[in-house]
């Protein structure tokens, strides 16, 4: 790249607001050549089985340029700190990263893209999305390759922490609701438990007051199980020492905490390393069970963990109250007020007309408002007129399904709305919200806690703006490779034409033009892969019209080859939910097909078959190719599969993503089922609907 070219590149380099980094890949280029050359096919168990190959690698990698959202990202202000050899910087937890990206370039891979959670070079942990690009004029020497690294750290976690605890918080409420309890219940809790917080195992035990022992009633993630009871007064146990004293046990490394022989050894055998145990305590502080879940790794738990524990505890612990001592109602109930009292998010009650038959204190601290102000009044009142619209709506839709499917078969999905401060402002609330219902399972009210996420809002806000200006750069280099490659067409083109060319310049050019053609349609599947990232609404299409559309799309492409293409459907016979991308997934299998047919009549044939009760239409596009192999047909659909014999590109990995898009499915078969000689038949199931 000439001086002046290099300025414009260096300029939006530097300016970026995402951090990136110039590499040399050319010495590992070479090795990974001679690997080749010795007879290394297998690149991935080579590099999986020898970590110190992965290490000469990045020695071999040196960091050319950063820019100055590098220097932030990593926390350092001398940039020669991350330049040179890439070895010097590569941290333990980079390693796996690193080798995804030897075997994709092995491959002759020229991207690569992986969201992973790595230390900084100041032992900051952040996570972050890597995308690794080879610019065209340095895929024969990797002497150039771009790496950027998007900060998602502070939306991940906020995404996840607030998602875990809405669930479990939404599981349990959800069994307040339900008419029974049953062993089953207390399995479906601890299992949901374990899973949601992101725990290994985990035991429910409740107390038998009479036979002062703490049955178990729920295990899970211990294949040998657990001892059915424990007495009160065993000392070996956790769970009858936290039955008696009434305290938890909140311990996050079992090797430095204060687990007392023997039990410490029984626990330390089962490769636990971190625990909670919870006792949980009727109304009255009477002993009700012991909860507990534990890790096979460290937990890092704080004062949050213990608060969001205690308060899912005491949900629950209200919740088996009025399970199991149904003649202490009103003391339950009691215990859920006191729960809800002194949470942080507002937990609240409205009739069908949408008044306010409870609402707990924090409304205060999140509205404005006192509890006695809003009692009676319209919920309405504290929304923007568009937001009372929604909420409207949203009423009326549930009320619809309940008539249409019953109470089992709906379930409400969270709800972000405006909400109207007393002092006028505006914030956001994650609403979840279940039915009150009368001894006729007929819905009287609703029950929902809402949850101040104006700060995450500002959050995703922050990161969509990131995003968007990602997209600019990508579009706009993506517009000049474009005009480039149509520049570089359109010449090689008339020279073709002009037949001045003696024979080895002619196929030369050719090979050019052709090369050429395959990287302008790189460029269109990677806008259209962009472009499959933004929202859009399916409607019914007839796939006979967009067949069409990619049958003509692929004569256009060949236009000196006999190609024949039979269908067993019509027009107006069919239809798909579907969009505009339709014809690129029927273009992209033709053409692949195409492409592989080396017999003088490329014959293709395209059938349709209903399946799955007539929810799904089938199409097969079978072709006369060579076919795949039995051992390459589960990674043909990989966006970073074996592509050597079905070429580069991002073909298949567009349709993949289509069919997603859809709710479809597509997988490989062999046209001639036992000979995958005889063909291939890429198979794809596309959802009907009434046109």
């Amino acid at each position: 790249m000439t001086d002046e070219a290099e300025s414009p590149y260096l300029t939006l380099f530097e300016d970026s607001p995402v951090s990136l980094w110039e590499e040399d890949f050319s010495q590992l280029k070479t090795y990974l050549d001679t690997l080749k050359a010795s007879g290394v096919s297998d690149f991935r168990t080579y590099f999986c089985e020898d970590l110190d190959e992965v290490l000469k690698c990045a020695e071999l990698v040196q960091v050319v340029r950063v820019n100055r959202a590098t220097l932030q990202l990593q926390g350092v202000e001398d940039e020669n700190l991350l330049l040179g050899s890439l070895r010097n910087i590569l941290v333990e937890d980079a390693y796996d990263l690193f080798r995804n990206e030897i075997i994709a370039l092995a491959k002759g891979e020229n991207k690569f893209k992986q969201v992973v959670e790595l230390e900084t070079v100041t032992g900051d942990s952040r996570h972050i999305l890597l995308q690794l690009s080879v610019p065209e004029e340095s895929r024969e020497s990797l002497n150039r390759v771009i790496v950027s690294m998007m900060d998602i750290t502070e939306s991940t976690r906020a995404r996840k922490a607030f998602e875990r605890e809405r669930m479990a918080f939404q599981m349990i409420a959800e069994t307040a609701l339900e008419p029974t309890y049953t062993q089953a219940t207390s399995n479906r809790i601890i299992s949901g438990l374990v899973e949601i917080l992101g725990y290994d195992l985990g035991t429910l035990r409740l107390y038998d007051e009479g036979s002062q022992v703490l049955r178990l009633h729920a295990v899970v993630g211990i294949p040998e199980g657990a001892r059915s009871e424990v007495p009160l007064d065993d000392q070996d146990y956790l769970a009858a020492y936290v039955a008696r004293t009434k305290s938890p046990i909140f311990e996050s490394d079992i090797e430095s905490g204060s687990i007392p022989e023997p039990r410490r050894a029984v626990i330390e055998g089962m490769g636990i390393q971190s625990l909670i145990f919870w006792p949980l305590l009727g109304a009255n502080e009477e002993l009700l069970g012991v909860l507990n879940i534990a890790a096979r790794k460290k937990k890092s738990l704080t004062d949050q963990d213990r608060n969001l524990f205690q308060t899912m505890a005491g949900m629950l612990s209200t919740v088996l109250a009025r399970y199991l001592a149904q003649d202490a109602l009103r003391t339950s109930e009691e215990r859920f007020r006191l729960l809800a009292e002194n949470a942080k998010d507002v937990i609240w009650t409205i009739d069908l007309d949408f008044k306010f038959t409870y609402i707990s204190p924090a409304c205060e601290e999140v509205l404005g408002y006192s509890p006695e102000e809003l009692m009676g009044e319209d919920v309405g009142s504290l929304m923007p007129q568009e937001t009372v619209e929604i909420a409207e709506a949203v009423l009326a839709e549930a009320l619809a399904l309940e008539d249409e499917v019953g109470k089992d078969g709906y379930e409400a999905p969270p709800l972000e709305l405006e909400l109207l401060r007393r002092d006028g402002t505006r914030i956001w609330a994650e609403i979840s919200r279940a039915f009150l219902r009368d001894n006729k399972d007929k819905p009287v009210g609703i029950l929902g806690i809402a949850r101040d996420i104006t700060e995450r809002k500002k959050t995703e806000r922050k990161l969509e703006e990131a995003l968007a200006t990602a997209a600019f750069y990508n579009d706009l280099m993506a517009h000049d490779i474009s005009n480039l490659q149509q520049g570089i067409m359109s010449s090689m083109e008339l020279m073709l034409e002009s037949g001045k060319l003696h024979e080895q310049l002619e196929t030369l050019a050719k090979s050019a033009l052709a090369q050429t053609q395959r990287g302008a349609k790189l460029v269109t599947n990677v806008k259209k892969l962009a472009a499959l990232g933004e929202k859009s609404e399916l409607a019914p299409i007839d796939p006979h019209v967009a067949l069409t559309e990619a049958i003509e799309m692929v004569h256009d492409s060949y236009p000196s080859l006999n190609i024949k293409i039979n269908t067993n459907f019509s027009m107006d016979q069919y239809s798909v939910l579907a969009d505009e991308f339709l014809v690129d997934v029927f273009y992209n299998l033709l053409h692949n097909s195409v492409r592989m047919d080396t017999n003088d009549v490329v014959v293709i044939d395209v059938v349709t078959e209903d399946s799955e009760g007539d929810r799904f239409l089938t199409i097969k596009v079978q072709d006369r190719g060579p076919g795949i192999s039995d051992t390459l047909k589960k990674a043909i659909l990989a966006r970073f599969g074996d592509r050597e014999k079905r070429g580069t590109g991002l073909g298949l990995t567009l349709v993949r993503r289509i069919m997603h898009r859809y709710g479809g499915r597509i997988w490989v078969e062999d046209r001639v089922q036992g000979d995958y000689r005889q063909g291939t038949s890429m198979v794809m199931m596309l959802p009907k609907t009434s046109a």
